[in-house]
């Protein structure tokens, strides 16, 4: 299981329950960049999941003039039972004979 960091998340208290705190993708992306300016010029990458978030992520690396990647990603069921399946990043080196021994080997 993934461990929880909670002192890990980033937050700005005044958009806490907030709704449509964002005009467009873009300001979203400057609104993130501006949260993650210590990554500002620094050896980090963003990764973009389409298609969505790639201008999100085109506004965080232009900000903070990092590269932009587009991360492969596919509709996964991560156990047996889910109502929906996520998305998530699929290496494509991966091999995985059935969903039961990828929810034991990711969990």
């Amino acid at each position: 299981m993934c461990p929880f960091h909670p002192e890990k998340i980033l937050e700005i208290p005044d958009l806490r329950d907030q709704v449509r705190i964002f005009r467009n993708r873009d300001h979203a992306g400057r609104v993130v960049a501006g949260m993650l300016e210590k990554f500002k010029e620094t050896d980090s990458l963003i990764l973009a999941i389409p298609s969505g978030g790639i201008p999100v992520g085109v506004a965080i690396a232009e900000e903070l003039n990092l590269p932009l990647e587009v991360a492969v990603v596919s509709k996964i069921t991560l156990c047996p039972g889910t109502p929906r399946p996520g998305t998530g990043p699929w290496p494509l080196t991966a091999r995985c004979g059935s969903t039961r021994t990828c929810c034991r080997t990711c969990a």
